[in-house]
């Protein structure tokens, strides 16, 4: 027994020895060819290779349910053979469990090349999909000169407000400081800050925050309050000095601090 199926070439409907039996049995071929298959299943079930049928002429007869098919299977030559010792010349040549072996193995390589070929194209194929999606996009086809290279677009232009934090307050814009100077300038410029005013209300910041380190985040904070320096309160100064007159920004510099 070698499995569920058998195989039948798609010649064997119009071969010679089917067209012979049908014209012996006074048939017609489609029913000689079931009668054929119906025996060669039975075969493929009851033997290994098709040889050694303990069966009879007679046997074989009422199986196939026509009277003389033992016969025409013997007049073709696909029956050999006595009652009790027959065999079906080349069976195994396509059927029992070598014939099936062989026919799987030849369905195995056939679905491999298929695979290989398919694959061997599609670098071909992808280049043709490239070359029509290059089409459809407006690119230079085959033959058409390439179209010249654009320009390079022009820097953008620079943001003053940005550029005067960095020097106002020693900052490195390639560097994280670069985020801090946006923000701040971004902040600035919503308030309506030029870049002229960095550096006055930085000195009006000293005025109003003597004690504290003046940084980008803190004239941004303090920016409408720096907007003018801090009255100068009369009397006595911290260094016993006393201030009887208003003073000048270089003075109030000098008696609250430089720069820090």
């Amino acid at each position: 027994m070698a499995g569920d199926w058998i195989k039948v070439e798609i010649s064997t409907p119009d071969k010679p020895e089917i067209i012979r039996i049908a014209d012996l049995l006074g048939i017609d071929q489609d029913a000689a060819l079931g009668k054929c298959l119906r025996v060669w299943i039975w075969a493929d079930q009851q033997t290994k290779d098709g040889n050694a049928l303990s069966v009879t002429r007679a046997f074989l007869d009422r199986y196939t349910a026509c009277e003389g098919f033992a016969d025409a299977l013997r007049e073709v030559g696909w029956l050999m053979g006595s009652d009790g010792n027959m065999k079906l010349p080349n069976f195994t040549r396509h059927n029992g469990v070598s014939g099936k072996m062989r026919a799987l193995g030849k369905d195995r390589v056939k679905r491999f090349r298929n695979a290989a070929s398919v694959t061997e194209a599609l670098p071909e194929k992808r280049r043709e999909e490239k070359n029509k999606t290059k089409d459809i996009a407006g690119g230079p086809q085959e033959g058409e000169p390439a179209s010249p290279p654009q320009p390079p677009k022009p820097p953008r232009p620079r943001n003053e407000l940005f550029d005067a934090i960095a020097t106002a307050f020693k900052l490195v814009p390639e560097s994280s400081d670069g985020s801090l100077i946006g923000k701040v300038a971004a902040s600035l410029k919503a308030k309506g800050a030029k870049p002229d005013d960095i550096a006055r209300r930085m000195k009006n910041y000293r005025t109003h925050f003597p004690d504290c380190v003046c940084t980008a985040t803190a004239i941004d904070k303090h920016w409408a309050l720096c907007a003018e320096p801090k009255p100068v309160v009369y009397g006595f100064q911290p260094d016993g000095s006393y201030i009887d007159k208003p003073l000048s920004l270089e003075e109030a510099d000098r008696i609250f601090g430089g720069p820090q």
